[in-house]
């Protein structure tokens, strides 16, 4: 059994969230996850304006078909890291073959993923599992 970490603090406007960075050109999407889903975004389309993205599917279809043809949506807002990472799989799993994920299987950062990394974090993922 797992440990929840909260994601949203009493008085914290953060929220955690599954994410889609959708094309409406080809119907196809990029599917994330942080505990600040609105800033991670922003910070996506940020770097996709500049063609910066380290994302290159997504990137490729951003400059084959504009800004104007891309639309962000929150798939689910999430109450736990737990809840989060289920669910993005679960949308993963949905859309496969339409995903403009280039890893769309890749956990690599389970346990940090949106976090900042730290010593702190990393000994409350080894209470996880």
């Amino acid at each position: 059994m797992g440990y929840d970490l909260p994601i949203k603090p009493a008085g914290n406007s953060m929220q955690a969230g599954v994410y889609g960075i959708l094309c409406t050109a080809t119907g196809e999407i990029y599917i994330g996850s942080g505990i600040d889903w609105e800033k991670r975004t922003r910070r996506h389309l940020a770097r996709l304006r500049l063609g910066t993205s380290r994302h290159r599917k997504l990137q490729a279809c951003w400059d084959q078909h504009g800004e104007t043809y891309f639309k962000v949506v929150l798939l689910e807002a999430c109450a736990d890291h737990a809840e989060m990472w289920k669910s993005e799989r679960r949308f993963m799993d949905k859309f496969r073959g339409k995903l403009l994920n280039t890893h769309p299987g890749a956990f690599a950062n389970y346990y940090t993923h949106g976090m900042s990394g730290t010593r702190t974090f990393k000994s409350w993922s080894s209470m996880i599992d």
